[in-house]
């Protein structure tokens, strides 16, 4: 309950902050928050390369300080984000639809600023007897990074509404526990917790594969019907409004990191190894972003399947009338849907 208003007092700060004056100085300081894996990949470009600092200087802005916070789930982001503690959360779409709803009509509505990527993550298995979800019970714990709010937490109550019927979405969610993804590894591999699968993402999910008596048993694109964005950067009116010189060039910055990892993937592989410390074969790192279901682009695809299924089940209140709605003019351009 404590925790209930601690973050009740800071949506209703973040929906009230002050929005700066028209022509005052725009901030010399930006923060953003991220989560874990490939799917972040183009943040990690922007951060090794320093690449929101040169789009700032190339902007004629004073110098700023870029700090990049790592959290482990949506609900840590969305709170850091609502808190003021950063300017720009990342993860998935529910995240966002999710501030969105909140915030929608206030002066300080949190929009998306573009896609990141876009790829499958896996419903993975370690379990005799597990072929399909009929076979989970109750003790059999599923991870997933953030209970409800995140895009695996979402997918799975999606499969659920498929298999079992719209009323009973929610029929594994007391299965579900929340873990980042490198924990959930450890947890599947070794049975802690009781967990027994997890809804995973690259490179973690490959790890998982190689684990004796692992099995995928689907993936988001089954449950979607198709490709989808895995992970979005959403931010504030406040911060937008107050500052759109740098905010432009925080965009411009994403373009550049995008077209980097397009263009050269060994390389990109390589730059996560180093930012991240992770131990995988580069050339299974090239692999995964070969993988033609994978791909970096900012236009963001499949939201307005997931914004239905969360406002036909009571988790958001709005329902956008398209995609663009929920994301600031700057990615419009691009073809999503």
């Amino acid at each position: 309950m404590e925790r209930m208003r601690h973050r009740l007092a800071w949506v209703l700060a973040g929906i009230l902050a002050f929005t700066p004056a028209a022509g005052s100085a725009e901030t010399t300081a930006i923060r953003i928050a991220q989560q874990f894996g490939l799917g972040y990949l183009p943040l990690m470009i922007m951060e090794d390369q320093k690449l929101v600092e040169k789009a700032a200087e190339a902007a004629g802005l004073p110098p700023v300080v870029v700090t990049w916070a790592k959290l482990g789930g949506t609900s840590s982001v969305n709170d850091a984000l609502l808190s003021g503690s950063v300017d720009f959360s990342a993860g998935g779409i529910p995240g966002l639809l999710t501030l969105w709803s909140r915030t929608k009509g206030s002066r300080n509505v949190v929009k998306g600023v573009a896609a990141l990527s876009q790829m499958p993550f896996e419903f993975i298995v370690k379990k005799d007897g597990i072929n399909s979800l009929d076979d989970l019970t109750p003790q059999d714990k599923i991870a997933v990074t953030s209970i409800k709010v995140s895009v695996q937490a979402l997918v799975l109550e999606m499969a659920a509404a498929q298999r079992y019927g719209a009323a009973h979405f929610d029929k594994l969610d007391v299965s579900t526990v929340s873990l980042p993804h490198a924990d959930s590894v450890l947890a599947l591999k070794g049975g802690s917790m009781g967990v027994v699968a997890h809804v995973s993402a690259p490179p973690f999910q490959q790890e998982e594969r190689k684990i004796p008596g692992a099995r995928v048993l689907f993936t988001s694109y089954d449950v979607l019907g198709g490709p989808a964005t895995f992970i979005t950067l959403w931010s504030t009116a406040r911060f937008r409004d107050g500052n759109p010189k740098t905010f432009a060039a925080f965009f411009n910055a994403i373009e550049q990191a995008t077209a980097y990892i397009n263009a050269d993937k060994r390389r990109a592989a390589e730059t996560y190894k180093r930012m991240t410390g992770d131990k995988t074969d580069t050339d299974e790192i090239v692999a995964i972003l070969d993988d033609p279901q994978v791909a970096y682009t900012m236009a963001p695809h499949g939201l307005m399947k997931i914004a239905k299924f969360m406002h036909d089940i009571g988790r958001i209140k709005s329902l956008p009338a398209d995609w663009s709605e929920a994301y600031f003019p700057e990615v419009g351009s691009l073809k999503g849907n």
